[in-house]
């Protein structure tokens, strides 16, 4: 089957010493005897599998936890994540060079799509809404969503779907 197939070529890319060994080949009858060997472990494999008792139909896991890992894990490096930003004069213009860069990347469509959201919702949502939408929704990604270069912006069918 398939499943068995994807399963053979996966091991063999992900085995760097086999792969090695099967470009540098210089017969085809080396290359048949690694074939058969990754089909060999291919089979052992399967066949472990399958004496081993079934999972069980339930597993709970707690809502969250993931989330709570992995805050735990990287709580230690919060504040050298951001000194290491500010520690000395490249690292200021690195951080100034992308500050800039996406305010005017992500300043130019908020106004070009909140113009035209003011003309098609007759004054409800405008340029200052499109922005104020945009920074709650990159700090919100940025804070909660583990994404701090995240870019929120709108698009055109959004604007377009505004109309309709």
């Amino acid at each position: 089957p398939a499943e068995h197939v994807a399963t053979a070529w996966g091991h063999l890319l992900s085995n760097l010493q086999m792969r090695y060994e099967l470009e540098n080949a210089d017969e085809a009858g080396a290359r048949e005897a690694i074939l058969d060997h990754i089909a060999e472990i291919h089979a052992g494999q399967r066949t472990g599998l399958a004496d081993e008792a079934p999972p069980s139909a339930f597993v709970w896991y707690p809502p969250f936890k993931g989330i709570w890992v992995d805050a735990n894990r990287r709580i230690p490096w919060c504040i050298s994540d951001y000194w290491d930003g500010v520690r000395n004069l490249r690292a200021v213009m690195k951080l100034l060079a992308t500050v800039l860069f996406l305010y005017f990347s992500t300043m130019l469509p908020a106004l070009a799509f909140g113009e035209t959201n003011h003309r098609q919702t007759e004054g409800n949502i405008g340029v200052e809404r499109m922005i104020y939408s945009q920074c709650f929704g990159g700090l919100v990604c940025a804070v909660f969503g583990g994404q701090p270069l995240l870019v929120i912006l709108s698009t055109a069918p959004f604007t377009l779907y505004t109309k309709i």
